[in-house]
Parts: C-alpha cells; sequence; structure tokens
C-alpha cells in the first residue's frame, strides 16, 4: 500500500477562542494525522488578526514532535493572534494547513495583598483586606486560615506528600475558617466578617486572582490580632464655616469578644515633614472641632482610640480637607473660641513696629540693625457685626460687640489670631478698641481696634527657595547677594529714583559723613518703592517670603535691581504691607524705604 501524505493537523493548542501569557515562553502543540507514519518537520504561520499584519512563520522546523516552543516577547500583551500548522511524514509530503486557530495574548494577573502591608503587622480591628487591582483581574477570592492548627500530617504516605506541590502542602496544614468565595469584577477589598478572629493570634490572609482565560496568581500575608487594644477607629472630616473650624467625626468599632471598648479618643495633626502631633486627647463623644489655621491650608488629621487603661490603639486612615474662611476671625490660640468679623478686604496697613521706633524717635543712628529674632507691625482693623444667628457669639450686634470688647480688653489680656480669607494668620496685641451703631436700633456694630503683632504667624521661615531673576528683567527685584535669588515685584514705570543722603545730611543733622558704619567717605543715596507682589496663587507664603527678605532677624544689605538696568546695594526700612484691590483683584501692596550702602562688584 502507498504511503500517502498525512492529513491535516487537529487539536490545536491554543485553540481557536484560546489564551496565552505574554511573559513566558509558550509551547504551541497539536495532533499530526498520518497512522503509521511518523513526523519528520513542522512548519507554523502566526501573526496578528488585524486587516493587514505581517505573517510570520518558523520556516520548516526538523522534529519528530508535534510540538513548538515560541520564547517570551515573541507576542505582546492584549494583542489578538492567529496561528496555523502543517507536517510532513518521514519521506517528507506535506500535509494541508490546519484551519486558523485564534488566541489573545495576556499578562498574567498579579495578586498582591496591601493590607495588611506587612506580615506579622499587628491589627486591633476587622480589617479590610486590600490587594493591588491588576489590569486583567476579573475576578477574586479571599481565605483566612489558622496556620498554627498542623494536622497529623504523619497519617499520609510519603508517596501521597511526594505527589503534593509545595502550596497544596502549604494549604494542607493550614486550617480554613473562612473563604469570601469567588466574586466576579475588579474589587479590591473585601471587610472581614465578625465571629473568626480571637485575641492574640496570628492568621494568614490569602488572595487569588484571575483574568479571564482562568491564569490566576496568588498572595499572602501573616498578620497578628492583638485584642487587648480597643479597635482602630475611623474618621471624617467637614467643615464648619459659621465657627470656622473643622469638625471631625470619629466612629469608634464595636469590639470583638474579650477586645476593650473605646474610652476616648486621640487626634493628631499631620505636619508637613509627615511626622504626627498630638492635637488632642481624651475626646468623647464622636466629635472634634478644630479651629481652621489658616483659610485655604490643607490639613490631614487621624485618630486613635484609647481604653480604660490607657492602652491605644493603632492610627486610623488619613483624612485630608482644605477648609476656607469666608470672613475675617479673631481666635483665642488657648481655647479656639473667636468672633467672626465682618470687613472691608482692604483692611489697613502693617508697617514694621520695630523699624519705626529706630527712625522715628529712638534711635537716629540709620539704620543697619542687629534684629532680634521676633519681628513686629503695627496696623488697625475695622469690621462690623451684622444680625447674624450663626455668629458663635450671639445674633444681637450689640451683644456680639459687647462680648468682643471683654475677649479684647478683659481682666487676662493675651495675644490673639487674626485671621483674613484670604490665608493670612497674624497674631496680635489689641489696643483702642472702639464699639460705634450704625444703623437705627440693633441691626450693626462697627468695631475697630489698634493691633501690634507680636509673634510671626507659625508659618515656617523655611518657605522655599527663592525665585530666580532673568537676565534682563521686566519688572523690580529685590536680592538676597549671598544667593542671588529673591522676589519680583510690580511697580509703576515711573519709579522716582534716587535722591543724594550726602546733600540732605545737614538737613537732618545726622553729621558730614551718612552714619552707618561702612559708608566711609562714599555719598549716600535714599529711596522708597511701593509695589505688588507678582505671583499669581498662594499670596500669603509670597507675603512671608518678603517679608523674612527685607526683615529678617540677622538685616543685611539687599540688592535692589530695576527694569531698566540699575542695581542698587541698599539697606532697607519702614517695610509695611497692606491687602488691597488691584486690578488682578485682592493682592499685596508692599512699601520700603531704602538707603544705599555700596557698589555693586
Amino acid at each position: 500500500m502507498p504511503n500517502s501524505a498525512p492529513l491535516i493537523p487537529s487539536n490545536l493548542t491554543p485553540p481557536n477562542g484560546g489564551a496565552i501569557l505574554a511573559s513566558v515562553s509558550n509551547t504551541f502543540t497539536y495532533t499530526f494525522n498520518d497512522p503509521g507514519d511518523t513526523q519528520s518537520a513542522l512548519y507554523i504561520e502566526y501573526g496578528e488578526t488585524i486587516e493587514g499584519a505581517v505573517i510570520s512563520n518558523t520556516g520548516w522546523v526538523a522534529t519528530p514532535n508535534a510540538e513548538h516552543t515560541f520564547v517570551s516577547g515573541t507576542f505582546t500583551a492584549g494583542k489578538e493572534y492567529k496561528w496555523r500548522i502543517k507536517a510532513k511524514d518521514s519521506i517528507n509530503q506535506e500535509s494541508p494547513f490546519s484551519e486558523w486557530a485564534v488566541f489573545k495574548a495576556a499578562n498574567l494577573p498579579v495578586a498582591t495583598i496591601t493590607y495588611p502591608a506587612a506580615d506579622f503587622d499587628e491589627i486591633s480591628a476587622l480589617p479590610t483586606y486590600q490587594h493591588a487591582l491588576s489590569n486583567t483581574q476579573t475576578k477574586f477570592q479571599y481565605k483566612l486560615t489558622d496556620p498554627t492548627i498542623w494536622p497529623d500530617i504523619e497519617a499520609l504516605t510519603w508517596a501521597q506528600i511526594e505527589a503534593m506541590t509545595w502550596d497544596q502542602l502549604e494549604s494542607f496544614s493550614d486550617a480554613l475558617l473562612w473563604d469570601s468565595g469567588i466574586i466576579m469584577g475588579t474589587g479590591t477589598s473585601i471587610q472581614q466578617p465578625t465571629g473568626y478572629l480571637d485575641g492574640n493570634k496570628t492568621y494568614k490572609i490569602q488572595v487569588q486572582a484571575w483574568d479571564i482565560y482562568t491564569n490566576s496568581d496568588a498572595d499572602n500575608r501573616y498578620f497578628k490580632v492583638n485584642m487587648n487594644l480597643p479597635p482602630t477607629p475611623t474618621a471624617t472630616a467637614g467643615v464648619d464655616s459659621s465657627n470656622a473650624s473643622v469638625v471631625l467625626t470619629i466612629t469608634n468599632p464595636t469590639p470583638q469578644t474579650g477586645q476593650p471598648a473605646a474610652a476616648s479618643n486621640k487626634v493628631y495633626r499631620q505636619e508637613s515633614d509627615g511626622t504626627w502631633t498630638l492635637e488632642a486627647s481624651g475626646v468623647v463623644g464622636g466629635s472634634y472641632s478644630a479651629k481652621i489655621f489658616a483659610s485655604g491650608l490643607q490639613v490631614t488629621y487621624s485618630v486613635s482610640a484609647v481604653s480604660a487603661v490607657g492602652d491605644e490603639s493603632g492610627k486610623s486612615t488619613p483624612v485630608t480637607i482644605t477648609a476656607s474662611l469666608s470672613d475675617y476671625w479673631l481666635v483665642d490660640p488657648d481655647t479656639n473660641t473667636g468672633f467672626r468679623l465682618y470687613a472691608d478686604p482692604a483692611w489697613g496697613r502693617m508697617q514694621s513696629e520695630r523699624e519705626r521706633e529706630e527712625i522715628w524717635g529712638v534711635d537716629e543712628a540709620f539704620p543697619s540693625i542687629t534684629y532680634d529674632q521676633a519681628r513686629y507691625y503695627q496696623g488697625s482693623f475695622q469690621a462690623g457685626f451684622i444680625e447674624d444667628s450663626s455668629a458663635g457669639s450671639g445674633a444681637s450686634p450689640r451683644v456680639q460687640a459687647e462680648n468682643l470688647r471683654t475677649f479684647i480688653d478683659g481682666a487676662a489680656k493675651k495675644s490673639m489670631w487674626l485671621k483674613s480669607p484670604f490665608g493670612d494668620v497674624f497674631k496680635v496685641d489689641m489696643s483702642n478698641f472702639k464699639i460705634k451703631p450704625k444703623l437705627p436700633g440693633d441691626r450693626y456694630r462697627a468695631v475697630s481696634f489698634d493691633m501690634v503683632e507680636t509673634a510671626s504667624s507659625g508659618v515656617s521661615y523655611a518657605i522655599g527657595e527663592y525665585d530666580l531673576p532673568p537676565t534682563s528683567p521686566a519688572s523690580f527685584w529685590v536680592i538676597d547677594p549671598d544667593t542671588g535669588r529673591g522676589v519680583e515685584l510690580e511697580a509703576s514705570p515711573d519709579w522716582g529714583g534716587l535722591d543724594s543722603e550726602r546733600d540732605r545730611s545737614d538737613e537732618k543733622t545726622f553729621g558730614e559723613y551718612y552714619p552707618t558704619a561702612g559708608y566711609g567717605k562714599k555719598r549716600a543715596y535714599r529711596s522708597s518703592f511701593s509695589g505688588y507682589i507678582m505671583v499669581d496663587v498662594d499670596m500669603p507664603t509670597a507675603l512671608n517670603k518678603i517679608r523674612n527678605l527685607l526683615d529678617a532677624p540677622t538685616k543685611k544689605p539687599l540688592i535692589f535691581m530695576t527694569p531698566f538696568g540699575e542695581q542698587f546695594l541698599v539697606d532697607t526700612y519702614n517695610f509695611s504691607f497692606e491687602l488691597v484691590l488691584g486690578r488682578l483683584g485682592l493682592v499685596r501692596r508692599v512699601s520700603f524705604d531704602f538707603v544705599e550702602v555700596g557698589d555693586i562688584g
């Protein structure tokens, strides 16, 4: 009987509608159909299914085996491919090509537990298990086991043990406590039901994730349960604009059997460096009110629970909120109680008080001064009380004004926080308090007072790097000569220039030469400047930058640069600032005088 050619290959794997993992090597198999003969070679064609795609081939591969391995990277995850096969028998007779089999290349779903975050982390409340979402996940499953129970594995034969994989052995050695069942979808978390965890024990949680092609990956985590601690609370944050407060709502979960309940809570605030500062302890009732420190400031809080014997749980998941003030507030820093003040946004001028004392009658030695570590500014404030049931001090303007007078001029007088709706915070002493009715009846009371700043706002002097001026600036700049960086200011181009102080010295009785050490016999010039801070956002920080530069604790000469090419080395004094309505909205206008002290270069 003559030797006939092989029939069409069949049983292709991957089959039509199948899938492979693109990140690993893949062995394609089929059935060689030639009864009574053997295969001598195979030839595979493959390519993407899109129209016009290049069809690649293996060429004739000499092999008696009905399989071929493609190395990882041959196929790209997320793409659809097709393949077909033909083969030769022992006398090189070819079979026809098989039908095309269409398959997809996929990535293995990756299951990575993210909470508990590390093996043997200690928890004190029912956990919500979490895992990272794989972009190919279509379903997942969690299992809780007790790894401390080891069944009598000696009852198994060595053959049974040797036949098991490590995962099977590990699973065999754990006692299954709870199984979530397979959950369809791309979820990444599940709450542990009650009734499965006891105190002071170690458990193992395992997650398994599958893709659409039933490829899967698993991860597990061991964790400790310490029921001697109260359960970790949760917190949400909201804003009470009527009281200039951030309100934290604290929820303490129901304790597990044998676990102590929360007797109180602690509130922590996160600092800019990521550390936590205890803001309040002994908080009861499930609510805490924190005064907004500065309008527009983003603040992050976390809470913990404390048992009756003082044991503290872990911190809750942080909650972040950005709170804004709609009006001015005067706040007692010790009690966080305060008053809402309705005011014109252009509320007045704050001038360097220390400089004014030096210039006006305290010390006529002009003006290179070594400052104390605090900078002092003075100003005035005008506001009003209207009928407002939401105001913390009562609906009656008369009562509100009288309460404010007691607040400001009480027997235990102290500095207060003055907070603007634009992000500024000043700690001030107040004087010359006045109340004036404005409308008939008890409908409005105008109040005013003078104030002097007694401390910086609490914003650190480490306020970031100053700006680098361009080679040819289009505006005015004040620059630190040691760093070459400074602050940009906008001003009218008809700046008044400099006057010869040498000529004016006789009128001012300062002596023949300008009396600041280091001036020598050089002629000194003086001038003044008024302009606007050039910044689109975060005006409070921009204001603090120029305050820190012009009025630093240790004064030094600065470079004053104009858009017309001049540069002067100057001492600055009489620095002041205002909140004013300009062409760009509410801006900070700054003013200062200066005297030339030397040449540039």
